[in-house]
């Protein structure tokens, strides 16, 4: 029970991680073509770092703390571990928000599907009868019957980008994450601050009249179809999307940033390889100390059978095993 706490505890601080290097340290710089892949994989790595433990990779971040760092080894002394019911309950919270995550997400899913057959396939999107929603999910594009036919076609272009760079499957892959770690508050931060890169990339490709595109951004007669999981033309970024447009974006990524990011993912990944050979020798210690008891019960009770055969010889019975 103890490998799948360990196993959280790790990947929930790499999410840690990722999600506040971007947030302060990339963010502010807006480039959608280096934080997607960044979040994304970061995300993904998270899930994928604790699963190496590798013997060699050990025993070199444990010559480097001690050698390179003159850092002493971390002597782990036996400590009372979790009460299997606790952990039992944990893991009972841990699955039980999962359900309820995925439940939501595939009620959602059907919502859509149902909206879906409700609306008219015109052209290349789907529209919504007595609506003013304006959304894309998939390959899907759906847009309110009562919006008006001039604000159509800029709706339609970015909706469409959202589309052909598939970023309905970031979502979908943030969903799935959020199902497993649902209780970690970077990891909403994580999806929206890659939803916003989203709705960033998808303005700036479909962006042709500044001033035209800016006045529908600020109108708030849209309505909003409440699904985490799909893109909305009205989103919750509206502000942002607007001073982005309008000033001239510095896209250059800051190289301290960067370093600091990847120094804290590798001295982490170091720590806890180190961390795991600790342990293993701990056990190997432990099981040592054990055999060593088990030996020195064995020889006392060979001490004893010898005396009884002694005393058997002098027709005595002095000792009772």
């Amino acid at each position: 029970m103890d490998n799948w706490i360990s196993y959280f505890l790790e990947t929930n601080f790499y999410l840690l991680i990722i999600g506040l290097s971007y947030h302060f340290g990339f963010k502010k710089n807006q480039n959608f073509k280096f934080g997607r892949p960044f979040l994304i994989l970061g995300t993904l790595s998270s899930f994928l770092f604790p699963m190496i433990k590798n013997e060699e990779l050990a025993t070199a971040s444990k010559i480097f703390f001690e050698d390179t760092l003159l850092i002493e080894t971390i002597t782990i002394q036996p400590v009372q571990e979790v009460s299997f019911d606790f952990q039992i309950i944990a893991l009972l919270i841990i699955c039980t928000g999962a359900l309820i995550k995925i439940t939501v997400t595939l009620i959602g899913l059907i919502r859509l599907y149902i909206l879906k057959t409700k609306s008219i396939k015109v052209a290349h999107y789907y529209i919504i009868p007595s609506s003013t929603k304006a959304f894309s999910f998939l390959n899907s594009i759906f847009i309110g019957e009562e919006i008006p036919k001039s604000k159509k076609e800029i709706i339609y272009r970015h909706e469409l980008i959202h589309s052909q760079k598939a970023h309905s499957i970031d979502n979908l892959i943030i969903q799935l994450v959020l199902a497993i770690v649902w209780y970690n508050p970077i990891v909403y931060l994580i999806a929206s601050n890659l939803k916003e890169l989203h709705e960033y990339e998808a303005d700036q490709l479909c962006l042709s009249e500044e001033s035209e595109y800016v006045n529908l951004l600020l109108q708030q007669n849209f309505e909003n179809y409440n699904l985490s999981f799909i893109h909305q033309f009205n989103s919750n970024h509206i502000k942002n999307r607007i001073m982005r447009i309008q000033k001239k974006t510095n896209y250059k990524i800051s190289k301290v940033a960067l370093l600091t990011t990847f120094g804290l993912l590798i001295g982490s990944f170091a720590i806890s390889q180190n961390a795991q050979i600790i342990k293993q020798n701990s056990m190997l210690d432990l099981s040592g100390l054990a055999s060593l008891s088990e030996l020195r019960t064995l020889s006392t009770l060979s001490k004893l059978e010898g005396l009884n055969q002694l005393a058997e010889l002098k027709g005595l019975s002095l000792i009772h095993i």
